[in-house]
């Protein structure tokens, strides 16, 4: 498999993933607050091996998935933040804190 062929299977998984989160999204009223709390940790492991896997790479091809990665991951984070805020739960997460963390 070369690597145009990997990147199509990237995105495709990316894309399914995004389409369950934005499902999910719809019944959000429904879900409760530990598995919000449990969705808010596995997009923060995500992103932080989104960062991991960008620092690892080193050719062209492969460090422009890892954008599309660590774009993808940093935009459920906020959308994650969003639904947070709307819920008046009390997040302790920041960009800065998971930035201290990486």
């Amino acid at each position: 498999m070369d690597t145009r062929d990997r990147y199509k299977e990237l995105v495709n998984v990316w894309k399914n993933r995004l389409a369950k989160l934005c499902e999910a999204g719809k019944h959000a009223e429904e879900r409760p607050e530990k598995e919000f709390v449990r969705s808010l940790e596995s997009v923060l492991t995500e992103l932080q091996a989104a960062k991991n896997y960008f620092n690892q790479v080193s050719d062209p091809d492969q460090v422009d998935l890892a954008i599309i990665y660590l774009t993808a991951a940093e935009k459920k984070y906020r959308m994650l933040l969003k639904e947070a805020r709307l819920r008046g739960y009390r997040i302790p997460f920041t960009m800065r804190n998971l930035k201290e963390r990486g």
